[in-house]
């Protein structure tokens, strides 16, 4: 928007495409909250997720009311766009760190079930295992 002329039709065209856009990302919100929440008292974690979406919405309106007076309209939209990049840059953090400790875990989990009992040889094999299993005659 700051690149664009400011006309009310660029404001009327970019509030429309903004509606449109946050009606997904609510959207999109709410599917993967009512997913992880489960059954029950839904409608207190429902609400309790949703009381921490409102942070960021908090944190940037106070942001944005320093910036408009010290920077004007322009500094103002620029600071917009560049938290968006910070906070794409943290979520693609998160992910991949989330996923290597999940490869981790992973791997541990593996790891741990090594050791199986071959029911046909009546032996031990894997990790730690000796080579043969006690007879009982």
């Amino acid at each position: 928007m700051a690149l664009c002329p400011h006309s009310e039709r660029a404001h009327t065209d970019f509030t429309i495409v903004y509606a449109i856009v946050s009606g997904m990302c609510f959207a999109g919100f709410s599917a993967v909250i009512l997913e992880a929440i489960g059954r029950g008292a839904a409608a207190t974690k429902y609400n309790l997720y949703a009381s921490r979406s409102s942070v960021p919405i908090c944190y940037m309106t106070l942001l944005e009311a320093w910036a408009r007076p010290q920077w004007g309209i322009n500094g103002f939209l620029y600071l917009e766009a560049g938290m968006t990049v910070v906070s794409h840059i943290f979520g693609a953090a998160v992910v991949l760190s989330a996923r290597r400790v999940s490869r981790w875990q992973q791997s541990a989990y593996v790891r741990s079930r090594r050791i199986r009992f071959d029911v046909g040889s009546g032996r031990s094999t894997g990790h730690g295992a000796t080579s043969a299993a006690p007879r009982c005659s």
